[in-house]
Order: C-alpha cells, then structure tokens, then sequence
C-alpha cells in the first residue's frame, strides 16, 4: 500500500489536513479494493492515481460539507448554548446585585424584626437564580430547535450552563489540589460535593424542566454530511 496521505499533500498541498486525511482514506480503500479484486500491483496504483487526478472537485466538496456541518453545528448547539449561558449568567449578577443593595439596607435598619430577614437574604438571590433556570433551559432550547436541532442538540443547549460549570469545576479540582498544594479541598471533599450539586446538578435540572416542552416535536431533520 502507498502513502495516499503524503501523495494527496503533494498533488493538493492547499487542502487542509482533515480534507487531505480523509481523501487519502477514501484512495487508500479504492486501491485496497482493486488489489482484492486480484489486480496488479502497478496496475491498481495506477487507476487509484488516476482518480486522485479527478478528484478536486472531490476535494471541495468534501470541504463544502465539513464547512457546512460546522455552521449547523453552530445555529443548533453552539449559539444557543452561549444564549441560554448569558441568560443564566446575567440574571445570577441582576439578582447578586439587588442582594448587596438589600443586605445595605438591612444592615442600616439592624433590630431584631430584620435580622431573621438578614440570614434569609443570603440564600434568597440564589433561590430566586434557580427558579429563572427553566426560561434559561427553553431559551436555549428553543433556539436550537428553530434552527433544526435534534434531541442532542437542544438539550444541550438547554443545559449548557451546567455544562460549563461541571467543565470549570473537573479543571479547577485538580488545578487546585495538584498545582497549588492546596490542602482543603482534600479535607472537604464533602464541600466540594454540595458545591459541584448546588451549581451543578441543582442548576442542570431546572435548566432540563426549561426543555421538557421542546420534547414532543424531537424528530427535527439532521444534515448529512455530503449531499
């Protein structure tokens, strides 16, 4: 078997690697056909070569299906994905803002009828947070459903702020135990649980309720690859 990989960069050197490898893929399985077929050696090189001669037009098209799967990725998951985070992300600091002007005034008004109000107004903002989860969840899923998103699609996007969260948290962890020595996550780890279920898995499944009425019409058309 020849090296498709490095005849294709040769005689195509302006295809991208992914287009290059792919393209030498689909040679490298006709030559294996033809030498299967009992051709010769030479002979199934040479018709192999051959089509590698015709094949730019296979080339762009190749390239024209990977750019086209990467904008539907994009108007299904991606996109609505970053909405339903900014969403998620703007209403915690609408809401974190409004408890240090509430926690201002009832720091000034101190007597005994605010304080039990004081201690609520710390878990407040973020209660309150969770409950405007499911419009973050539908915004992001409605989003993909629009632009043809299947189940995957928007319900990822739906919960892409937990996703985010989770992906910070499993790089943080170890960033902190490993690179900064830093003692206390080792000693409460039971800490670090209710921290990963209270912006994590509490968030995610409010996100998901926002979703659940986007799952009756789930069976949206996917593109294919190549037309």
């Amino acid at each position: 078997m020849h090296d498709w990989k490095a005849i294709v960069k040769a005689q195509l050197p302006s295809l991208t690697p992914e287009v290059i490898e792919e393209l030498a893929a689909h040679l490298e399985d006709c030559e294996s056909f033809l030498l299967a077929e009992g051709t010769l050696p030479a002979e199934a090189f040479e018709r192999t070569r051959r089509e590698l001669i015709g094949s730019p037009d296979l080339a762009k098209r190749i390239e024209q299906a990977r750019g086209d799967q990467m904008n539907h990725r994009s108007k299904v998951l991606w996109l609505p994905g970053l909405a339903s985070f900014a969403a998620s992300a703007v209403s915690l600091a609408i809401l974190q803002r409004i408890a240090l002007h509430t926690h201002a005034f009832l720091t000034a008004a101190s007597n005994p009828r605010t304080d039990h109000w004081f201690a609520a107004s710390n878990f407040l903002p973020y209660f309150a947070w969770l409950l405007c989860q499911p419009l973050c969840g539908a915004l992001g899923a409605g989003l993909s459903k629009r632009a043809g998103g299947g189940t995957l699609e928007f319900v990822g996007s739906g919960i892409f702020p937990s996703l985010i969260m989770f992906a910070m948290m499993v790089l943080l962890f170890p960033f902190a135990i490993f690179v900064e020595k830093n003692p206390y996550i080792l000693s409460h780890l039971g800490d670090a649980a209710i921290g990963l279920g209270a912006w994590v898995g509490l968030p995610g499944a409010f996100l998901l309720l926002g979703t659940l009425p986007f799952w009756r019409s789930s069976g949206a058309a996917r593109k294919p690859l190549v037309q």
